[in-house]
């Protein structure tokens, strides 16, 4: 039935969560809540620092798509024009692809991500993958951390 309800309307009071079990005869309807949407903070007591929300209001549903595949230095510099913020880690699924305060990594600049996490995870992508999903941390021009969705990096 609640689906006539997302038909007819968008308001949030509108709608209803159910959860029914038959076995006991148990019938719980409640209201759900409004979404989260990260917020920019003068002091965060976790990153022990101001956090900017990039992009502002984002939601835990939210991505940023990049459907180009690209070199860990474009990414960087994609990231740097477009959001305005310093890039210092990215990884994907637990393997560091660039830590740009290290100096052990300057080699890895010059290489598509894709080919970066296949040198330097233990397994490799499957040929039928066409996407990485990229976890990037950085820091905005004024000096606060940056926190960000998810990145979906299609790279075919």
């Amino acid at each position: 039935m609640q689906i006539y309800t997302v038909l007819i309307t968008d308001k949030i009071e509108a709608m209803r969560n159910a959860f029914l079990n038959l076995a006991m005869g148990l019938f719980v309807l409640t209201e759900p809540q409004e979404k989260i949407c990260m917020k920019d903070k003068e002091y965060d007591p976790i990153m022990l620092s101001a956090v900017k929300a990039i992009p502002p209001k984002w939601t835990v549903w939210d991505k940023i798509v990049i459907e180009k595949s690209m070199t860990i230095q474009e990414l960087i510099d994609y990231f740097n024009k477009t959001y305005e913020v310093e890039v210092s880690i990215i990884t994907s699924n637990n393997v560091s692809l660039i830590q740009t305060f290290q100096a052990s990594n300057k080699n890895r600049y010059a290489m598509k991500v894709e080919d970066c996490f296949n040198t330097y995870s233990n397994k490799k992508l499957d040929s039928n993958t066409d996407y990485m999903i990229l976890d990037v941390s950085a820091d905005t021009i004024d000096g606060a951390a940056a926190i960000m969705p998810l990145i979906k990096y299609k790279f075919k």
